[in-house]
């Protein structure tokens, strides 16, 4: 409090009350006078009420009095005034005894020679002027080591402005040049000073101008001055008014490590794209904190109060400035250069209590709620866990991951205090991302920023060379289909090789299937694109990378929704068929724990036909030796020439040669219902379409195994009336049955007579 305040207000509330005193003496004679007469033991007492009144009188002037506070502020055009104002409408609100003075001044360096000798209580300053204060340095006549800190409030950015027609660009064109640096006894001139110095100038290199803020857009006018340094909030309307005519000046990224090199109360900041009128892109600037200061004597119970008024009051010092949304508690010591008054200390260790117990309060809240969930918690640990151990990729991106948050949380625990882009975490990971893609617009100014930075860079190559490879094999795999989501009733073939090129030629056959979807799954290097350019039969064709035994691989390619699945021996596997037979179980396993209606029909190739049994066992439905049929056509071969020819015509589909076709059940004609198989083959005979020439040889049915009694399909070619075969007996058609004909093309039944 200021001693000569305190004084006149002591001196002036005495003077006031001293008549009060004085009256109420005299009444208190009379009425003793008036005692004495009617009893004389009042005549003692009279002497103890006038002192009891007189101590009484002290003690409720003493209570009344109130307690002066002085607020240093600025020009009245400034944010320094308007949010002292505000200070003080908010003090004297909440506190009926402080009487809170603001003083119009012009600066942060007039408030600080105030503080020093003790005619104002609390100041708003420039971090740099209140350090230079306090430490005695750069040309501060007497040190002011009374200095305390309440809070750092906002970041006021040193803006430097040239005129456009002088094409006034860059530092080195202030060389010859009138420039205004602020009024005398303001901070603007010491950062002026500071800035000419870091960028190679002195001041004798330009010509020295003093004008206030308000006087800027005159001078410019009238060409005064070629350009200007202000030191305030972004938007500062002055800068509003003559923005069109003037290029915002930005500093060098030497310049900036120069000055916070030199003076610790430096930070990087930016004045971001399009904050004024004209100004299309960001422009690279110094900035000092905004403090708020008070006097090393004042009490700790008043700065408390102080404090407690700032942080709760936002809204309305708002109201007076929009600057004060950056006025943040979490932010009051940053970039603090002062010691800070033990009422501040105080106030912040009192919240930091606070926000401790809050914190506990949250992690105690989310531990129970992972106690809650833990069944799922440990399947995504163990998903986790094993991703890691088994796919690289997910490896590679977790090391990503991770230097991208090290390197951006390092990137905000260095540098918040002396970068603007860092001062709070989203910002630094919001400036890691940019700088991932362009470079920091503002190079950190810690060894720990720098490391961070190093960190980030790993982390980004690896981004790098992660996108890279993305788009590379996007091109490599140019033409490459990609399965449809809901892919349904396709044919999956496990494994590839020669023979499944030769399967799906066939397959896609124009007199075969040639709309169904085709789904390999392979873990061999497949060139696609090769495949596509050489052949038109792989329309509808997708390939999934992946082993045929993995669960989830076999899941991806929706092999429980497949029409059939055709597993081909591994010809990379010197053993391939108990491949083939851990393959038909995975299979089932997976419609089993799906519990899908539905049962792909799997087709399995065999080696050695000695495993034909414990695969049909395992799930597979039909099974395919190589070996076996190869010897059965030679043998056959030898006893009837050339019936190796018959086998290669039904087994391809060319123009004009026949092929086996089955007719499904549901299109069985009604006419052959009931009908015995020769009579079936002469109403096929009565109705030959000589395009498409049918001849029926076969009938597939449900019947029973004679060899194990199990219901299972089977094919009975060319039956005779009542007789049985190896796989079953045959009288009539019935419900169910399907044909097995001999044709060019798949015939149509529809008009059969």
């Amino acid at each position: 409090m200021s001693t000569e305040n305190y004084l006149n207000r002591s001196i002036r509330k005495v003077i006031l009350t001293t008549p009060i005193i004085l009256l109420d003496y005299v009444r208190l004679v009379q009425f003793s006078d008036m005692v004495v007469k009617q009893n004389k033991y009042w005549l003692n007492m009279r002497y103890w009420l006038v002192a009891l009144i007189v101590f009484g009188l002290i003690v409720g002037l003493s209570a009344l009095e109130k307690t002066t506070l002085t607020i240093a502020s600025g020009n009245p055009e400034g944010v320094y005034f308007k949010l002292a104002t505000a200070l003080e409408e908010i003090l004297e609100e909440e506190n009926s005894q402080l009487d809170v003075i603001v003083l119009e001044t012009s600066g942060s360096r007039e408030n600080a020679e105030l503080i020093l000798h003790g005619k104002a209580d609390i100041a708003f300053m420039q971090n740099d002027v209140a350090y230079n204060f306090y430490k005695g340095e750069h040309n501060v006549s007497t040190k002011c080591d009374s200095l305390r800190g309440i809070t750092s409030l906002y970041t006021e950015v040193i803006q430097i402005v040239g005129k456009k027609d002088l094409f006034i660009q860059e530092m080195s064109d202030l060389m010859g040049e009138s420039v205004s640096v602020g009024q005398v006894n303001s901070g603007n001139i010491i950062n002026a000073i500071d800035i000419l110095r870091a960028s190679n100038l002195k001041e004798t290199d330009i010509i020295e101008k003093n004008h206030s803020y308000s006087e800027l857009k005159d001078a410019f006018s009238k060409n005064e001055i070629s350009a200007a340094f202000v030191t305030g909030g972004l938007k500062f309307s002055v800068l509003e008014d003559i923005a069109e005519s003037v290029n915002f000046i930005p500093l060098s990224k030497e310049t900036l490590l120069t000055l916070r090199d030199k003076y610790p109360y430096f930070i990087a900041t930016t004045i971001p794209a399009n904050t004024y009128p004209g100004q299309i892109e960001p422009v690279n600037a110094a900035g000092v904190k905004a403090l708020l200061v008070a006097h090393a004597s004042l009490t700790s119970d008043i700065v408390t109060t102080v404090c407690s008024a700032l942080f709760s009051h936002r809204s309305d010092l708002k109201k007076a400035h929009p600057i004060a949304a950056k006025i943040k508690r979490n932010s009051a010591k940053r970039g603090m250069t002062l010691p800070l008054h033990p009422g501040a200390n105080k106030y912040y260790q009192k919240r930091s209590f606070y926000n401790f117990f809050i914190s506990i309060v949250i992690i105690v809240i989310v531990l129970i709620f992972l106690y809650l969930m833990k069944y799922y918690v440990r399947k995504i640990y163990n998903y986790s866990i094993r991703q890691l151990r088994q796919n690289i990729q997910f490896r590679l991106g977790f090391v990503i991951v991770l230097l991208f948050m090290l390197g951006s949380i390092g990137s905000y625990y260095f540098e918040h205090n002396v970068n603007d882009q860092f001062d709070t975490i989203y910002k630094s990971f919001w400036a890691t991302i940019l700088y991932l893609l362009s470079g920091f617009e503002v190079e950190p100014f810690t060894t720990g920023g720098r490391i961070s930075a190093f960190l980030l860079l790993v982390g980004g190559m690896g981004i790098l060379g992660s996108v890279v490879g993305n788009i590379a094999s996007i091109f490599m795999k140019e033409g490459v289909e990609k399965m449809p989501k809901n892919l349904k009733r396709h044919i999956a073939i496990c494994n590839w090789s020669k023979r499944g090129e030769k399967i799906i030629e066939e397959l896609h056959h124009p007199g075969a299937e040639p709309d169904t979807s085709i789904l390999i799954l392979t873990d061999a290097e497949v060139n696609e694109k090769e495949l596509r350019e050489n052949s038109d039969r792989y329309a509808n064709v997708y390939f999934i990378k992946g082993k045929s035994t993995a669960y989830k691989t076999l899941k991806d390619a929706r092999v429980h929704h497949a029409k059939s699945v055709i597993i081909l021996s591994d010809s990379n596997d010197k053993e391939p068929d108990p491949k083939t037979i851990l393959t038909c179980l995975a299979i089932r396993q997976l419609q089993k724990d799906l519990k899908e209606t539905h049962a792909p029909h799997i087709i399995a190739e065999l080696m050695d036909r000695t495993n034909r049994q414990i695969s049909l066992d395992a799930g597979a439905n039909e099974i395919v030796s190589a070996g076996f049929y190869r010897t059965g056509i030679m043998l056959q071969s030898a006893r009837y020439h050339n019936l190796s020819d018959i086998f290669h015509e039904l087994l391809i589909y060319e123009e004009n040669t026949s092929s086996i076709f089955i007719i499904e059940s549901e299109k069985l004609p009604e006419i052959l219902k009931e009908k015995s198989f020769q009579e079936a083959t002469e109403i096929f005979n009565q109705n030959r379409d000589e395009k498409n020439p049918v001849i029926l040889i076969g009938v597939r049915r449900m019947c029973k195994d004679p060899r194990t009694d199990e219901e299972k399909i089977h094919v009975i070619l060319n039956p005779s009336l009542n007789a049985d075969s190896h796989n079953g007996k045959f009288e009539k058609f019935e419900e169910g049955d399907s044909l097995v004909v001999l044709a060019q093309a798949y015939p149509n039944l529809v008009n059969i007579k």
